[in-house]
């Protein structure tokens, strides 16, 4: 007999793998919180671990109560809010436009992609005392750091994005008399639109990692200050408990614009069929 013919398959059966595939989404995300925090609360148990090193699940939750009791949640999570989301829309209208320039034009691109990925690649804590000296320890660095920080990001992938439109609907474009403006609001501007959805996610991480590095270095106002005077007061169980609100707010943000981007890519290849 051939060997061949007693392997078994490589997968399940149809009706079983497309089971398999939608049981397997949110639930084993799920399960393997559940067993993370369960090993968690374990570890500490067994281990004897100090609540300065390592808190137990439990009174990181209690902590969660109590500072949201006490008001020391969401009024300042409400204020890094406004300055990311501030920052985040100013660094988009900027950083399209400039992007799309840059990217249709040569000259521009050759002579600004240098500085471009230089400060690009220049870390954030390094520019956070500067933008402090500069504006102070208010609202408006916070919102200066998000927008230079997100919009270096936006320009560089938007600018990325021009480089791939087909020539062909620009040589079209042309041959219908449109003026050099008509092309990039009419043309490239839509082709560019799951660019400008990545640019809109990878804006958010670099957002919310610049007002956070303001907030934790000036403490002053934010969620990152709450965590920094947590830090100061070695009050390990309080900095794990505003450590995991950032966690799921910046999930949640990064999760819906991997929707955006995912509708905005379906939407094109529609349109483009």
């Amino acid at each position: 007999m051939d060997s061949a013919a007693v392997q078994p398959p490589a997968g399940l059966p149809g009706p079983f793998a497309a089971w398999s595939r939608t049981a397997a989404g949110p639930w084993t995300s799920v399960v393997s919180l559940i067993v993370f925090i369960v090993v968690w609360e374990l570890a500490v148990r067994i281990f004897d671990i100090h609540e300065l090193l390592l808190p137990a699940p439990s009174v990181v939750g209690l902590e969660l109560i109590e500072v949201s009791q006490k008001g020391l949640l969401w009024g300042p999570m409400a204020e890094t809010l406004s300055a990311l989301a501030v920052g985040l829309v100013a660094s988009l209208i900027v950083g399209v436009g400039l992007g799309v320039l840059i990217g249709s034009t040569a000259f521009l691109d050759l002579l600004s992609t240098p500085y471009l990925w230089a400060l690009r690649s220049t870390p954030r804590i390094a520019i956070a005392p500067l933008v402090m000296i500069w504006l102070g320890f208010g609202f408006e660095a916070k919102v200066w750091m998000v927008f230079l920080s997100a919009m270096v990001v936006v320009m560089l992938i938007v600018q990325e994005g021009v480089k791939t439109v087909d020539e062909t609907l620009v040589r079209v474009a042309r041959s219908f008399g449109a003026r050099r403006l008509d092309i990039m609001v009419h043309v490239i501007t839509p082709y560019i639109l799951p660019f400008i959805a990545s640019a809109i996610r990878n804006g958010l991480s670099m957002g919310m990692v610049a007002v956070l590095v303001v907030e934790m270095f000036s403490a002053v106002g934010g969620i990152g200050a709450q965590v920094r005077r947590a830090n100061d007061s070695y009050d390990s169980p309080r900095m794990f408990a505003f450590i995991l609100v950032l966690i799921v707010v910046s999930l949640t943000l990064i999760a819906l614009s991997r929707r955006l981007e995912t509708s905005v890519s379906r939407w094109r290849e529609e349109a483009y069929v």
